[in-house]
């Protein structure tokens, strides 16, 4: 199947692929991250840094969630999952032999201290990733 508006065409895709198998695939947690690296790269990198709206959204919703466990600012804070996911900053959590909960973490390139963790049970990760797809999506169609 050919992309016709690639941006548009991709999140939409990788919204139904967690739909339709994040119940039922065994390894779901592996393809919740795989899906979320597109999804959250592709927004961040898409967000220029004068757009408030969007960055404001995705903040409020962390907030929401109650996922930030230690934060500096909100810029880095956005940024945190894109560089947890590119650079595997990403620790998870097992409670009998089950991925209970996952870390993202992100650092100054020069130290070795993080200046952001944030950790999302499983479902609130998925929600989130449907979440930023959502919000990226109303933004492609203002286009």
């Amino acid at each position: 199947m050919e992309y016709n508006k690639f941006e548009n065409d991709f999140v939409k895709r990788t919204i139904k692929i967690i739909n339709d198998l994040y119940y039922t695939y065994e390894n779901n947690v592996t393809l919740l991250i795989n899906c979320l690296i597109g999804l959250i790269s592709y927004a961040t990198e898409q967000t220029s840094p004068d757009d408030i709206q969007f960055k404001s959204l995705y903040i409020s919703k962390l907030n929401e969630l109650g996922v930030i466990q230690k934060s500096t600012d909100d810029e880095k804070t956005f940024r945190t999952i894109k560089n947890a996911l590119s650079h595997m900053y990403i620790e998870p959590h097992s409670h009998e032999r089950e991925i209970t909960h996952i870390c993202f973490s992100d650092k100054n390139p020069h130290s070795k201290k993080c200046h952001t963790i944030i950790e999302f049970k499983i479902e609130q990760l998925k929600d989130f990733a449907l979440f930023v797809a959502d919000e990226h999506l109303k933004r492609c169609e203002k286009k």
